[in-house]
């Protein structure tokens, strides 16, 4: 007898109007939330065996009648077209009683970025139809920054997010988010598309072409075509570049060495091992690709309370995890290898393979080395469920799970490795001052803290809006290029006017050595009666004492009167040994781009930070985070963003916010106790 909460009377007229049609039922709740959603090959049938009596009920299905008040269908087609509906419910809706993949919004893609002339190799969370190319799902995003390193180390791969296009023979960089050229050119661990030194067809021959080969696991097309680049080099006489075309050949035959398990009647397949447990599916993937295992991938799925794990649940368990995950795969093979055979085994080789756009065969091997290679995901599986125990255990949101739910949430084109954090402080308006406060990898990094005094204010004046400005500019010109550069002699006198001024200042330099008598100039910290700060420059009798013939300096900001004033002249040309790229001398706090930068503030202090962000041509990802509602402001966004307290991306934002608050007010503090 059923025992649930709809109305008989509603049951009765709705199995009345139900046909022997294939289709897509839906069960809802009192709130109008689907809480199941199941498919049929003969809607009627199905739906009426749940209102019949039955002494083994599924608790799940029992505990489901319970909650549900209402049911809709869908008639399809065919049992397939019932089978994509389904698939498409279950995404969209994510229903309670259903056996669903756990997290499936952290997943990690690899993403390379076709569609641009210099294509970039990221991590993303998204398949979007945009012209790049996917290669995932990956359920450890640690594992996919391991493996962009490493391609980064082995095919001179771009890391920036500078845009940058081909025009008429010139490499043109249309979005600058960072000084360059950049440490990796200098290391040879990239080939300098930003400033020309390749063009687009070398550096897809070179780079983006290898990359592709070595995510599809083809090492054989990479080894050919290192090798034929190697034969040219050596043709040329560039032993140099074969030297290292040499040494990435080898690096090749090292992982595939690592990879020592093969089969070789296997060329391209995936095994899938599962283990159940405590309301949980524990998912390993061992990829096969040319003959050997290349990767592996680890997976959960999450079991509604109550199911009896005997084999027609499993059933159900691995035709769910087949849907889900190839549903938002970039890549099925042409065989799967499964621990068991399925009820449904003909509908779902009918659905991989319209997915897949080739023939996908599924096989139950009890013999022999594939048999072999499914125990072996099977001990894979259960590895992973000690591990994600001991993980939960030990951590439930570490600093990686924050950073990526904060990626997720911001729809950010990368996770916030680095996080700077920017707050003002005062005392009913005198003593202002400003902190900034980074966090590497998702924890505090107190060597990278700096404070600002604030110089633009008169004494008194409260403005926080134009403090927050001025600190911003005063950061972010650290990262950009000099559109000026000023040089002065040393012999007319400057050292008497500066001391006239009462002007003192601390300095950092260093001789180039194109040129030893000159001196590249940074980080000035000056203090005197100047209108507002210069950055990147520095006058001393120390230069005198050196017998420099000139001093260099870069401005950053639009005014000049002050560098006028002390005697410099501009240089409409600068001069060739004046590489000037953000590779003077720095502050190390200063160098690095942030990923991520969060204001303590709502939408005033967000949107004059964004303003000096964008008067010195910078597009770096920044929020407001407003301490009242913890409510977080996105630069155009008409809304703020308001997060559940639990989430670890707003716990993340709170813990850089309430540092950088707790640093500008000790520092606020010391000054008051000085005076």
């Amino acid at each position: 007898m059923y025992n649930g909460f709809m109305p008989v009377q509603n049951i009765e007229s709705i199995l009345k109007k139900l046909s022997h049609r294939p289709g897509v039922y839906l069960y809802k709740n009192e709130a109008g939330e689907v809480i199941y959603v199941g498919k049929a090959k003969d809607l009627k049938k199905r739906v009426s065996s749940y209102f019949r009596k039955m002494k083994d009920r599924p608790m799940r299905t029992q505990k489901m009648l319970e909650k549900a008040v209402n049911l809709e269908w869908i008639e399809a087609a065919s049992e397939f077209e019932a089978l994509v509906l389904e698939t498409n419910f279950i995404k969209n809706h994510r229903p309670r009683y259903n056996v669903l993949m756990k997290d499936d919004k952290y997943f990690i893609y690899i993403k390379i970025t076709r569609n641009e002339d210099y294509p970039r190799v990221l991590l993303t969370r998204r398949i979007e139809n945009d012209g790049a190319r996917y290669f995932g799902p990956k359920s450890s995003a640690g594992a996919a920054r391991r493996t962009l390193t490493l391609l980064q180390k082995l095919f001179m791969l771009r890391s920036c997010d500078l845009n940058i296009e081909w025009d008429d023979g010139e490499a043109v960089v249309t979005k600058k988010t960072m000084a360059y050229p950049c440490l990796d050119f200098h290391i040879k661990r990239c080939a300098g598309p930003c400033i020309g030194k390749v063009t687009p067809d070398e550096y897809y021959k070179q780079s983006i072409q290898n990359i592709e080969w070595f995510l599809e696991g083809k090492t054989a097309a990479i080894e050919g075509n290192l090798k034929d680049q190697m034969t040219e080099a050596v043709a040329k006489k560039a032993f140099e570049k074969a030297a290292q075309l040499r040494d990435k050949l080898q690096s090749i035959e090292d992982l595939k060495l690592s990879a020592n398990t093969t089969f070789m009647e296997l060329d391209s397949a995936d095994a899938i091992g599962v283990f159940l447990d405590q309301g949980k599916a524990y998912f390993a993937i061992f990829m096969v690709r040319e003959s050997r295992v290349v990767r592996s991938e680890n997976f959960l799925m999450q079991i509604p309370e109550g199911d009896a794990l005997d084999s027609d649940f499993m059933n159900e368990v691995l035709s769910s995890f087949l849907i889900q995950f190839y549903s938002e795969s970039s890549e099925i093979p042409e065989l799967i290898l499964l621990p068991q055979l399925l009820d449904e085994h003909e509908l779902l080789k009918q659905f991989l393979s319209e997915r897949a756009s080739h023939r996908v065969d599924l096989n139950f091997p009890q013999r022999g080395p594939r048999s072999e290679l499914i125990q072996m995901a099977h001990k894979n599986a259960i590895n992973f469920q000690k591990q994600s125990q001991i993980k939960f255990l030990k951590d439930p949101n570490g600093p990686e799970d924050r950073m990526e739910d904060l990626a997720r949430v911001l729809e950010l084109k990368k996770v916030p490795r680095r996080m700077e954090a920017y707050d003002i402080s005062h005392f009913g308006g005198e003593g202002t001052v400003a902190s900034m406060v980074v966090f590497l990898n998702g924890e505090s990094a107190p060597k990278e803290y700096r404070h600002f005094h604030l110089r633009s204010l008169p004494e008194s004046q409260i403005d926080d809006f134009a403090s927050m400005k001025e600190v911003l500019s005063r950061r972010l010109a650290h990262l950009s290029r000099p559109s000026k550069i000023w040089k002065v002699k040393v012999k007319e006198g400057i050292c008497e006017l500066l001391k006239s001024k009462e002007i003192q200042a601390q300095f950092a330099w260093k001789l180039t050595s194109e040129t030893p008598r000159l001196a590249e100039i940074s980080d000035l910290e000056v203090k005197g009666d100047l209108p507002f700060s210069v950055a990147k420059w520095w006058i001393s009798e120390f230069f005198k004492k050196e017998k420099l013939k000139r001093v260099y300096a870069q401005r950053v900001f639009t005014e000049h009167i002050a560098l006028l004033d002390m005697g410099f002249t501009e240089l409409k040309n600068k001069p060739d040994f004046l590489a000037f790229s953000g590779a003077t001398i720095q502050s190390g706090a200063f160098n690095s781009s942030p990923d991520l930068i969060l204001i303590d503030g709502g939408k005033g202090q967000l949107s004059m930070a964004q303003l000096a962000m964008t008067e010195l041509g910078f597009e770096i990802p920044m929020i407001g985070l407003a301490k009242k509602r913890e409510e977080i402001f996105m630069p155009g966004a008409k809304k703020p963003i308001i997060l559940p307290k639990s989430s670890p991306g707003l716990k993340l934002c709170q813990s850089i916010r309430d540092e950088a608050h707790r640093f500008a007010i000790t520092f606020q503090r010391k000054g008051r106790k000085l005076e």
